[in-house]
């Protein structure tokens, strides 16, 4: 969170039990998102910020999958999105 991660609401089956935590951190145009399943089942994604938020949608500029720490260092590292203006 320190890095600028904000927690969405818990998914939860539909028992009610935990199912993921999402992680979302909005920088400029992209949305970086990270969904924690288990300790050793993780996965991130760089989406653009459009439409819906997914890690499984189609168009994403970047994803990965692994253990927690493997994908936080990846996110992590992950390099400032460019800024975009409106002149081409």
């Amino acid at each position: 969170m320190a890095r600028g991660f904000q927690l969405m609401p818990p998914v939860r089956d539909h028992a009610g039990e935990l199912d993921a935590l999402i992680y979302v951190r909005p920088k400029g145009d992209v949305i970086d998102v990270v969904e924690l399943i288990a300790e050793d089942e993780v996965r991130a994604a760089r989406v653009p910020r459009r439409g819906e938020i997914s890690v499984e949608a189609g168009g994403a500029f970047w994803r990965t999958t692994g253990d927690v720490y493997q994908v936080l260092d990846e996110v992590l590292a992950l390099p400032e999105p460019l800024v975009r203006s409106g002149s081409a």
